[in-house]
């Protein structure tokens, strides 16, 4: 991978990153980040809340505790919200089902998949890719599916894929549910 960096001369020149400091990345303290960028000339930017969800650590938490947080803050709780969210679908998927078509549904952000294993596991959808920035988190996510007995027996096929939100990689149409 490349970075284009500016130069005096304002050219645009590519600086290889390092694929070392990239899987170390988040074990490295934010504050450090900068000097150790600077000093091997690498972008090891900290981006708050892009980058805590980079670490193992939270990752392995996420389940565990952090997203029971989230009742705290006015959230309906993870069986709520996946019922929310099915019935959101709906319309689109029927449509699709009344057609005999296959619907794809991603669940962008996905974390460690605990709404990613809801929807396979419901059988409502041909197709559900699970997206999410951080590799610690689909780790977390791979792990947590491989451990679901109900997950190998849906008939629904399950991609989990690594990308920017802001940079999503699928062509316009192609996705059912959002």
């Amino acid at each position: 991978a490349s970075t284009p960096v500016e130069t005096d001369d304002e050219e645009k020149t590519a600086v290889s990153t390092s694929p070392i400091l990239s899987t170390l990345q988040p074990f490295i303290p934010p504050p450090l980040r900068p000097i150790i960028a600077n000093a091997t000339n690498t972008d090891l930017e900290y981006i708050p809340m892009r980058d805590l969800f980079t670490s193992p650590s939270v990752s392995f938490a996420y389940e565990r505790g952090w997203r029971q947080g989230f009742a705290a803050a006015g959230f309906p709780g993870a069986e709520k919200e996946f019922d929310m969210a099915k019935e959101y679908f709906d319309p689109v998927i029927a449509k699709r089902k009344e057609k005999n078509e296959e619907s794809v549904l991603v669940d962008m952000s996905c974390a460690t998949g605990l709404f990613t294993r809801r929807f396979t596991k419901s059988n409502e959808y041909s197709r559900v890719i699970a997206c999410d920035y951080s590799d610690s988190m689909l780790t977390e996510a791979r792990r947590r599916i491989r451990a679901d007995p109900e997950i190998s027996s849906s008939s629904t096929k399950l991609d989990l894929v690594r990308c920017d939100v802001a940079n999503i990689p699928m062509k316009t149409d192609s996705i059912d549910a959002f």
